[in-house]
């Protein structure tokens, strides 16, 4: 199942079908022109992750707040110069969601 951004918020019983609820933890991990969150469910990795995450800025820690939104700001889209919702693409699949720069359609006669 594919998930596109909009101006809209996205439909929480999408998200909440692939374990998306308030309070749930996730890693954020940027590679390259991809961020990827994961739920993070164990205690110890979570943790883990919020100790390592202090000491780069290509892995994080956050939460689902607890009016469900999910959030994802600062540098993490920025410095990708995504910063608009036209340019973001996110896929989600249980437990992962992956947002990449959405590709550039040209039509050619």
């Amino acid at each position: 199942m594919k998930i596109t951004f909009t101006a809209e918020p996205i439909a929480t019983l999408t998200l909440i079908r692939h374990g998306w609820r308030p309070g749930s933890r996730f890693r954020l991990l940027r590679q390259g022109n991809l961020i990827t969150l994961t739920l993070v469910t164990d205690n110890d990795e979570w943790d883990t992750l919020c100790a390592d995450s202090q000491h780069g800025y290509d892995l994080g820690a956050d939460w689902v707040r607890q009016n469900g939104e999910l959030v994802i700001g600062g540098d993490w889209l920025s410095e990708f110069d995504l910063t608009r919702p036209k340019q973001i693409k996110a896929t989600a699949a249980p437990g992962k969601i992956v947002i990449t720069q959405r590709e550039q359609g040209y039509f050619s006669a």
